[in-house]
């Protein structure tokens, strides 16, 4: 799935967008340890109680359209932060989503139908048209969606998501670590879970059944 056409302007530094929840300095697992989460059981991650309304933000999707919070409500949303050009974890991770979605309808009938979004936080080789090739390999029913720092700064910061772009090698390639976390949005557009790694498409499906029934559509 790498495209080596694609070209790269190169950057002599590092670039780093590290959002810190609280201050702390720690990231995400603070702000998770620290969260309400007298949820549903068993969860593998920490469910919200209350939820936690996200911001307003405009990213653009895989059609080449304005992605906004507007786009959440109404339905659940899992996100995922990552890149097209991953080698292993992006990949994987969205091949799981895709069997815990087929999954969720298959075995909790009346379950609405689960929209996943991969946000790309590697936008300068992430257009639309690359993105939408990438997640409909995965799902047809997938969206891509991304955008620049800028624009990633309000949802990112609010997730408590990370992420660190790497200085290009000779060929103008470069690896983006970035928090491997799949995050679930409410239909109110408000942040009610997120579930660590690894992500088992049976126990997510379930869990992420616990969850609807819980706070209902």
């Amino acid at each position: 799935m790498n495209s080596g056409s694609e070209a790269i302007r190169p950057n002599p530094l590092i670039l780093v967008l590290a959002v810190l929840v609280l201050g702390t300095g720690l990231g995400l697992g603070v702000w998770v340890n620290n969260a309400e989460s007298d949820g549903p059981p068993n969860i593998a991650g920490t469910y919200l109680r209350n939820g936690k309304e996200l911001p307003p933000f405009t990213l653009t999707d895989d059609e080449g359209k304005p992605f906004t919070r507007s786009d959440l409500i109404g339905r659940w949303s899992v996100l995922y932060f990552g890149y097209t050009h991953c080698p292993d974890v992006c990949p994987t991770t969205l091949a799981k989503l895709s069997a815990t979605r087929k999954r969720l309808r298959r075995e909790y009938s009346g379950t609405p139908p689960l929209q996943v979004v991969f946000v790309s936080v590697d936008p300068v080789r992430d257009r639309p048209e690359r993105l939408k090739e990438y997640v409909h390999a995965f799902n047809a029913h997938f969206v891509g969606a991304t955008g620049d720092d800028q624009a990633l700064a309000p949802l990112v910061k609010a997730i408590g998501i990370s992420y660190t772009r790497h200085e290009p090698d000779a060929d103008g390639q470069y690896a983006v670590n970035h928090s491997p976390f799949v995050v679930l949005v409410n239909p109110r557009a408000r942040l009610q879970a997120y579930f660590r790694p690894p992500h088992r498409p049976r126990t997510l499906a379930r869990q992420l059944y616990q969850i609807m029934e819980t706070e209902g559509s």
